[in-house]
């Protein structure tokens, strides 16, 4: 098997999977409320109590967690509106508050801080590693994940309301904002109430965050991609005990290294990669060939028969201009088609790429070059105005292939705006990141590739069944190869008697 070929390998779905006698070890205990909770405790967390002062003091992003209820409507007798809208003028010389106003820092401060901010939102992307504890998965996981975000959203607008309306943004404390603010405004019994209340808050967080890595490293030992005593399961509990217990370790390992802004900045970028992958396989997946083999469109089937029977000539020996417009045609599907072909998804596939790389270099563009865009040579606006012709172009090509819509419960809606949009918006913030997180990030990568060249390759269990398979294809080959052999000789053998009665006759 060739190594790229291993690389692009795919693990058969569940419904393959339990065809072939595989079904999961644990327990399907898991119901929609179990399932929307648990995303919202494993979200909402040390946000609400660290990161809403940060982001709202160094990059003016109104993006912060939860507060419990009491906090929430105590604080409200407190808002000053004026506090949103404070001139520059009235900014003490010993802070730092931008230009003053709403967005004291501008669009470029605002997704700044959305991409830090982003760690608010991690969490609930938990609720996909139940596939194999949840009660009617298909139905209840997207379900539960929409709700765990409306939630989610709910309670972090309303805080940032909350926190920037009750004290000025550039007098937020980045460590401790909910006490600090409340000390301000003379309620120091909240202080206490909020401090106290963080530690039942974030123990919940806690249990929620520690929950699907045990189930990630669970799935993968399985699949032979990890270590094997990753997919060890408890008798009596029915959950992976040893990856829990190895989880944790790592997880107070890394707590004990690094910052809390380094570690979000970490769980920023991972996770807004991972967004990223899942929007591409999104893409990849409507547009992708049902049944490579057979052609469903009957002119599809004729203009391949037409091919090989001569009756149609082949593109090498049309004129250019004739290729061009073919290929066009091919490109955005002018003739109209409806019905998904190996050529529509190989284009859609390609398109796809393509869109990603170009998303990549022009967000790059758009974050590190902002002042070259602006105040730079007329060359480079005119580079980035051909790369945002041809980033259309590409977009439309795949917005003009046919799709496979999917016979489900609940399928990802308007596509490809919506995984396009995804892709776009994740890159962005993935750029807003220093450059260490970067540098984390890939030497993280690097030990992950590691362990795949090292353990993954050798025993991954479908790479195991596609080299059985192969063998046993190779077997079954050369068996018909020694029968041919064998056939051909027994004829040789037939005639040679044949001419020998002839010649003694």
């Amino acid at each position: 098997m060739g190594f790229f070929k291993t690389l692009s390998r795919r693990k058969p779905n569940d419904d393959e999977l339990i065809a072939q006698g595989e079904e999961s070890k644990l327990a399907r205990v898991l119901g929609l409320p179990d399932l929307t909770l648990l995303g919202v405790g494993a979200t909402l967390g040390v946000g609400v109590y660290v990161l809403a002062g940060s982001v709202a003091k160094n990059q003016a992003g109104p993006a912060v967690i939860i507060s419990f209820l009491a906090a929430a409507i105590a604080s409200f007798f407190s808002v000053d509106f004026s506090n949103w809208n404070i001139p520059k003028a009235n900014i003490p010389a010993d802070k730092n508050g931008g230009e003053g106003g709403f967005a004291p820092w501008g669009l470029s401060g605002i997704m700044a801080g959305a991409a830090k901010c982003f760690f608010g939102f991690i969490g609930f992307d938990c609720i996909a590693t139940c596939g194999e504890e949840a009660k009617k998965p298909q139905r209840n996981i997207p379900l539960s994940i929409v709700l765990s975000l409306i939630v989610i959203f709910i309670c972090n607008f309303g805080i940032a309301c909350v926190l920037t309306l009750m004290w000025p943004y550039y007098d937020q404390d980045p460590e401790a904002p909910f006490p600090y603010v409340f000390e301000k405004v003379g309620w120091p019994i909240m202080k206490y109430i909020v401090t106290i209340g963080s530690l039942f808050a974030l123990s919940t967080s806690m249990l929620g965050a520690m929950f699907p890595l045990p189930r990630v490293l669970y799935a993968m030992a399985s699949d032979g991609l990890l270590y094997e005593f990753f997919s060890h399961i408890h008798p009596v509990t029915k959950t992976p005990v040893l990856a829990t217990l190895v989880s944790g370790v790592l997880s107070g390992i890394m707590a004990a290294l690094f910052k809390l802004d380094q570690l979000i900045d970490m769980m920023s970028i991972g996770t807004l990669l991972a967004y990223t992958i899942v929007s591409i396989c999104v893409m990849i997946l409507r547009y992708r060939d049902p049944n490579p083999t057979v052609f469903e469109h009957p002119s599809a089937q004729k203009r391949i028969n037409g091919i090989q029977n001569g009756t149609t000539a082949p593109l090498e020996n049309k004129p250019v201009a004739q290729k061009t417009i073919l290929c066009l045609s091919t490109l955005f599907n002018l003739s109209g088609s409806k019905y998904v072909t190996s050529t529509t998804e190989y284009v859609a596939e390609k398109a796809s790429v393509a869109f990603t790389i170009m998303t990549g270099i022009i967000c790059f563009l758009l974050t590190k070059g902002e002042d070259s865009l602006i105040d730079g040579p007329i060359w480079i606006k005119l580079l980035l105005t051909f790369e945002l012709i041809l980033y259309i172009a590409i977009y439309t090509v795949i917005s003009r292939q046919p799709q496979v819509l999917p016979d489900t419960v609940f399928r990802v809606p308007l596509v490809p705006f919506l995984p396009c949009l995804s892709i776009f918006l994740n890159f962005y913030l993935m750029m807003k990141l220093d450059l260490a997180t970067w540098v984390r990030f890939f030497v993280w990568l690097g030990v992950g590739t590691f362990i795949y060249l090292t353990y993954s390759l050798k025993n991954s269990k479908e790479g195991i069944r596609q080299r059985m398979k192969e063998v046993s294809e190779r077997k079954a080959f050369a068996a018909m190869k020694m029968a041919d052999v064998s056939q051909g000789i027994k004829n040789e053998n037939f005639v040679s008697s044949k001419e020998n009665v002839a010649e003694y006759s």
